[in-house]
């Protein structure tokens, strides 16, 4: 089932000397339970696709499909639709540091739900099932960064969104935990039909993803 769909996207920057065109025309097609990876030079625009897709940036021109619906970027809505039905990991963990690992995993759902019992209860148990028993307790400071990063997972997967974005999720772990951590990106895919799409200019990590597309010059090209 085709999950998420972008057609004919254009994006371009305004700059002193005139408009810096990013994305030309360009076009993917995302099925569900598919994991995806996107790479490209540095400047190639893959962040600015993924802030797309994820309804955290706007068009010039284009359209984006949710199970085959037309999204509104610019709809007041949108922020309600990020948050149930869209989870984002990015290169830094962003982890709000007054707030324990279970808190930060638990927020979100508070946020959906209103329930804050339920919420942690939830959390704790995502946890668990990313090795971080024991942990929840701990402020951000008091974690490795792999133990940090794989909050961040924990807390996108929070709301059992249909798609996760993840923008580079490994650029700032060392080999070791960046292993870890894709391991445990395919290992949900796998066992839960979790939908990926990663940003990431690691080849060997693009190349364990199920299909592998490379921006180049605005446009994706399937490698």
């Amino acid at each position: 089932m085709e999950l998420v769909a972008a057609k004919g996207i254009w994006k371009s920057y305004r700059e002193t000397e005139g408009k810096l065109e990013i994305l030309k025309g360009l076009d993917i097609y995302i099925q569900q339970g598919e994991t995806v990876a996107i790479t490209g030079e540095s400047g190639s625009g893959k962040s600015t696709l993924l802030h797309i897709l994820g309804l955290l940036d706007e068009v010039d021109c284009g359209e984006i499909f949710y199970k085959g619906e037309l999204l509104d970027t610019r709809s007041i809505k949108s922020d309600a639709f990020r948050n149930s039905k869209l989870g984002f990991i990015f290169q830094f963990h962003y982890l709000l540091e007054d707030f324990t690992a279970l808190e930060n995993v638990a927020l979100p759902n508070f946020y959906l739900t209103g329930n804050r019992k339920a919420a942690e209860q939830k959390a704790a148990e995502l946890l668990a099932r990313l090795n971080l028993t024991g942990r929840g307790s701990h402020y951000p400071n008091q974690l490795s960064g792999g133990e940090q990063q794989r909050v961040a997972v924990a807390r996108a997967l929070i709301n059992e969104p249909d798609i996760v974005y993840a923008d580079e999720p490994t650029g700032n772990l060392d080999q070791r935990h960046s292993t870890e951590l894709v391991d445990v990106l395919i290992e949900l895919n796998e066992t839960r039909g979790q939908t990926f799409v990663l940003v990431t200019h690691d080849q060997q990590i693009a190349g364990r993803m199920q299909k592998h597309y490379i921006l180049e010059n605005g446009v994706l090209r399937i490698r």
